[in-house]
């Protein structure tokens, strides 16, 4: 599906434009105790635990998909409201962490 790949593409080059704070991020993500949560609730903990801001949000969401990707992070098949404003309200994936790091 080209709408797949697209998005693939799109993802590997947030990470590469993102590349210190990626590693800051999943290194900071290895100290982390959170077990289960939507990314929201894993950029929250992080950003408590002292990880700066990216300077793009979509960094985020790359950031989900790259502990997803390597195993880190495993989508539980339930969805819940995201709780910021700018979010309206919208459905998200909960993830349970599935190994202690990220490599």
């Amino acid at each position: 599906p080209e709408a797949e790949v697209a998005k693939e593409a799109a993802l590997a080059e947030v990470v590469a434009n993102n590349r210190e704070w990626m590693t800051k991020a999943v290194e900071a993500f290895n100290r982390l105790h959170l077990e289960t949560g939507t990314g929201e609730d894993f950029r929250l903990a992080l950003g408590e635990a002292g990880l700066e801001q990216p300077r793009k949000p979509h960094a985020w969401g790359a950031l989900i998909n790259l502990l997803v990707k390597r195993g880190a992070l495993h989508a539980t098949g339930e969805m819940r409201p995201m709780l910021s404003k700018v979010a309206n309200g919208r459905k998200t994936f909960v993830y349970r962490r599935m190994r202690a790091e990220a490599a």
